[in-house]
């Protein structure tokens, strides 16, 4: 399976020190002609999506660090590569990464329509750097706080997909912020950020 270099950004959304979940790796997975990439640390999910032939891939869970650490050492016009070995490693243009077992949340639930909001703003990834500076999101009349590095990682991504802007839609300053780009590279990302409580 070819891996978009924008995986690589998801390896920021990991989380190490959990327990519960395996939250320290990747996801990846292929179905009906589709690849996805996700990760989650619990309070903030992303999934890219791309078109990519093949039959099915099983998801696995491929260690962040790793997966990471490959990627960079693939030079940038060279395709990276990832297949899938039976001994609980994947290929990534040669590199052996660790897979992970263990469960993973059930992030399908995140996007179901009843959960997405739908007072929305567009926004550039230079603006939400901008916004990253004062966590206080404002999207049409709903105000959320949220953190600034998740919006800062948000960016991040959105430029690595090639997504000139970001919609962010939200229903109330303490439910959930979705997030969608379109990449110009057949890249799509969503995201999914958790509110900070209002003290």
């Amino acid at each position: 399976m070819k891996l978009p270099r924008a995986v690589q950004t998801l390896c920021k959304w990991t989380d190490t020190e959990a327990s519960r979940y395996a939250l320290s790796g990747v996801r990846i997975w292929r179905m009906a002609g589709r690849a996805y990439a996700e990760a989650t640390d619990g309070r903030r999910f992303s999934r890219l999506e791309w078109e990519s032939e093949g039959g099915a891939f099983t998801p696995k869970i491929i260690a962040g660090k790793g997966l990471a650490k490959a990627m960079r050492a693939v030079p940038k016009k060279q395709a990276v590569d990832m297949a899938d070995y039976p001994n609980g490693v994947a290929n990534v243009n040669g590199a052996e990464v660790p897979t992970i077992d263990g469960r993973y949340p059930k992030t399908d639930d995140l996007l179901e329509p009843e959960r997405i909001g739908t007072v929305l703003r567009q926004f550039t990834p230079a603006r939400l750097r901008e916004l990253a500076n004062q966590t206080l999101l404002k999207v049409g009349s709903q105000s959320v706080l949220v953190n600034s590095q998740y919006l800062a990682d948000l960016a991040d991504q959105a430029d690595a997909v090639g997504a000139g802007t970001v919609t962010v839609k939200v229903s109330d300053p303490q439910s959930q912020v979705v997030c969608e780009g379109e990449g110009k590279g057949g890249v799509n990302m969503t995201a999914v950020i958790m509110p900070l409580a209002a003290d």
